[in-house]
């Protein structure tokens, strides 16, 4: 099973903070981002970027085929399947077709026109990192890779090529061929935080936390507002180094980003948890409730946010049953 690393944080217990424990479905894109296209010696490279949190502002693309026009996307492709028939070698117009199936749902119809597509492009690197796309959504992750590296070897300039590599690599635990590509992809673009953010996580993983904060604040360089990597940051002064102070601060710069931020406020609810737990042995009885109120209400703003953040039901019931033990 596929778990959302970035945008469904775990933790421990209700007393330690988050644990990011999974990378998976998130990093890949909306159909609005598969619409971003570029072109490289007269070749439409796909470049892919999708999250709930707010990602880098920039436009790295241009976009190639028109589809916020006044049709449909099952009438366009119509349109599409009438050209195809009378031009069935043009690649270009089956790729168009494969995304806007995807659009509607139809992964396996749009690996049948990327397929076809290769058939008379076979060299080109786009098709084949769409393909390695496609099969990641329909679960085959062993071929999804095989077809991104293809990409790769056909000398894709597509950095999100490279950083599904990567990816994948870490979803396999495989952190040292993760960092690797996910180092390619920053050489084909330098600009993007989200690669540096990525080689983070791979050393937090490693537990190399000095290496972690590294490419974490690197990639803050590129973009300061990520709220990506001023998560992780957050929970590494939160959970590893105990640095409150520090962890507030970048709590701060979330919710300056996004004032209802649901990890914002789940951040804010835990520092109260924290606070009341540490005085729960104590006779500050009234103390102790006001700050479980304050973290259940800060809960509630993230559930209100996102509905499905398991997480802060957890905490919020937690606190909860603190309230009727009292």
């Amino acid at each position: 099973m596929k778990s959302d690393f970035f945008n469904k944080r775990a933790i421990q217990s209700p007393l330690s903070g988050f644990i990011p424990q999974y990378l998976g479905d998130f990093v890949f894109p909306s159909f609005e981002s598969l619409n971003r296209l570029s072109f490289v010696p007269g070749l439409m490279l796909l470049l892919f970027f999708s999250s709930c949190a707010p990602s880098s502002n920039k436009d790295k693309n241009a976009s190639n085929i028109s589809l916020a026009d006044s049709t449909t996307p099952e009438f366009r492709i119509n349109v599409l399947t009438g050209q195809i028939r009378s031009n069935p070698t043009n690649y270009l117009l089956l790729k168009e077709r494969s995304l806007l199936y995807y659009k509607t749902g139809n992964t396996q119809k749009a690996v049948e026109d990327i397929d076809s597509a290769l058939v008379y492009y076979e060299t080109g690197p786009e098709l084949w990192h769409l393909k390695g796309y496609y099969n990641y959504q329909l679960k085959k992750d062993e071929l999804a890779l095989s077809y991104f590296k293809k990409a790769g070897e056909l000398g894709s300039e597509n950095p999100e090529t490279y950083y599904q590599i990567g990816q994948i690599n870490f979803l396999k635990g495989n952190l040292d061929e993760a960092d690797k590509w996910f180092e390619t992809a920053i050489l084909k673009d330098s600009l993007d935080p989200m690669y540096e953010f990525s080689r983070g996580l791979v050393y937090q993983q490693k537990r190399d936390i000095k290496t972690a904060l590294k490419y974490f604040n690197l990639s803050l360089e590129k973009d300061p507002g990520f709220i990506r990597t001023l998560a992780s940051l957050h929970d590494i002064y939160f959970d590893e180094l105990k640095d409150f102070k520090k962890a507030q601060e970048i709590n701060d710069r979330i919710l300056k980003a996004d004032s209802l931020h649901p990890i914002g406020h789940f951040n804010e609810g835990n520092q109260f948890l924290d606070l009341a737990m540490s005085i729960f042995d104590t006779l500050k009885s009234k103390e102790f409730e006001a700050l479980i109120e304050l973290a259940i209400s800060e809960y509630s703003i993230a559930i209100g946010a996102n509905r499905g953040y398991t997480q802060a039901y957890y905490n919020r019931g937690y606190c909860n049953f603190q309230i009727d033990k009292l």
